[in-house]
Parts: C-alpha cells; sequence; structure tokens
C-alpha cells in the first residue's frame, strides 16, 4: 500500500494534508483490519493486559500524555501498534522535515510517509505470535534511506560502534534520532523504555 500510495501521489498537484487521527483511521480499516473485527485471542489478550496496558505506557516526567486504548474494539483496531505511536511518529517526521534531514525528492517527507513506514512495521510484526507490539524503534527502517547521506553514514558509524554491545544500544539509538526535535517527548530512561516494550508473550 505505502509504495502505491506514493506513486498516486505523485500525480497530484493538490495535496491534502493528513492528521495522525486521519492516518490512524485509514492505517485500521485498511491495514490493519481483522476478520472477524475483534479476534477473540485478541480480546482475550486485552482482557488479561488492560491493567498492565494503561499503567506501562504511561510517559512521565513532563512529557506529552498520549491517548490510549479506551476499549478491546480499540485494542483490536489498532493491534500491534498502540495509539500514542501514531501520534509520535506524525511529531517526529515533521520536525526532521523541518531540520532538512531528509533529502531530494524526500524533503517535504511528512503525513503521508506514516502509511508506508506502519506498513513495513505491521509486516514484520505479522511474523510474530499474538502478543508481540509494535515498537517506536522499529519505525527507524522506514526513514532510513530518506535521510541525507551524511546523515545515513553518521548512523551507520554509530550502529558498528555500539554494536558489539548489543541491540539495546542501536535500538536506543534509533528512537533518540527519530525524537531528536520532538520536544514534547522528555527522554528519560523510563520514557525511553516504554517506546522498546514489545509485548508479553514469546
Amino acid at each position: 500500500m505505502g509504495d502505491d500510495f506514493t506513486k498516486i501521489q505523485g500525480r497530484f498537484k493538490t495535496h491534502l494534508n493528513l492528521t495522525s487521527q486521519d492516518v490512524a483511521e485509514v492505517i485500521c480499516t485498511r491495514l490493519l483490519a481483522k476478520d472477524p473485527a475483534c479476534p477473540e485471542e485478541l480480546i482475550n489478550l486485552y482482557a488479561a493486559e488492560k491493567s498492565n496496558l494503561k499503567t506501562l505506557f504511561q510517559f512521565a516526567d513532563g512529557s506529552r500524555t498520549y491517548r490510549g486504548f479506551q476499549d478491546d474494539g480499540d485494542f483490536c483496531a489498532f493491534y500491534p501498534f498502540q495509539p500514542y505511536q501514531f501520534e509520535l511518529l506524525q511529531a517526529s517526521l515533521i520536525a526532521l522535515s523541518k531540520h532538512n534531514f531528509f533529502t531530494g525528492k524526500h524533503r517535504a517527507i511528512g503525513e503521508r510517509s506514516m502509511l508506508g513506514i506502519l506498513q513495513d512495521v505491521a509486516k514484520v510484526i505479522a511474523a510474530k505470535s499474538v502478543g508481540r507490539l509494535a515498537t517506536f524503534d522499529q519505525m527507524f527502517e522506514g526513514i532510513r534511506s530518506a535521510l541525507r547521506g551524511d546523515l545515513q553514514t553518521a548512523v551507520q558509524t554509530a550502529e558498528r560502534n555500539l554494536g558489539g554491545l548489543g541491540a539495546l544500544p542501536v535500538r536506543l539509538l534509533k528512537s533518540l534520532f527519530l525524537l531528536k526535535f520532538v520536544k514534547e517527548f522528555k527522554a528519560t530512561p523510563r520514557n525511553l523504555a516504554i517506546l522498546l516494550i514489545d509485548g508479553w508473550r514469546d
């Protein structure tokens, strides 16, 4: 869907802005639609974990408060994503674009690019067992190729230098890169840890 959407977009001179709510609606109804709409396995998972969902994913230390899951239907619609990820990714793309982090045809990257990024992450999660959640660092790969060459080189160098320390430092690096200019997000250890929570089941 992401590639097709980009090709179609290029044929029109008038581009309509999509809010994070608009993107959430498109993603939930077109990309994440389940059959049935709320599978029993996801209903049971939400029932077992809804208390954890309310406490584990609360950002603190002055960060903005983001929308959480309202009920099991909401959980089924968004799974494997969380509502905050749509808003935070949108803020990230806009901020990085304003600071000229993207190159060439990607300079105007914005809300529409969220569609392709989230689709790629959804494909990765689809291969995992039910109970896995998308993490914010996974969204970095969706913008990597659109970054200016010097930034791609800098990230690759950092990945090589951190590679020997395991996966966690690299995941944190990607998250911090995405959030570099998002002022409403406070990059405290607790808040960064929330971004990396990937579920409860193996």
